[in-house]
């Protein structure tokens, strides 16, 4: 049997040095958990990247055309401003 070392710090690095030792000798958890959860994982991050391309490609045409509204009175706008 070892005696403890007198400074707190030493001991406290025995200690934990100790625990981690008796923790290797452990096994640990050997499943993997269960493959049901991960298919629906899977499958709701496929859904949720579905429905985002879906919508990106609903509002572009909507954005498209009210780029071309402000583009043109901007053009409207600066031509006012030209001829004043």
């Amino acid at each position: 049997m070892t005696h403890p070392p007198d400074n707190i710090l030493d001991r406290l690095i025995a200690e934990a040095q100790a625990d981690d030792y008796a923790l290797a000798q452990r096994r640990g958890p050997t499943t993997r958990g269960n493959p049901l959860i991960a298919a629906l994982l899977f499958a709701l991050i496929g859904v949720l990247l579905a429905t985002a391309f879906w919508q990106r490609q609903s509002v572009q045409p909507v954005a498209e055309q009210r780029r071309a509204e402000l583009v043109e009175r901007i053009r409207v706008q600066g031509e006012r401003a030209e001829a004043s």
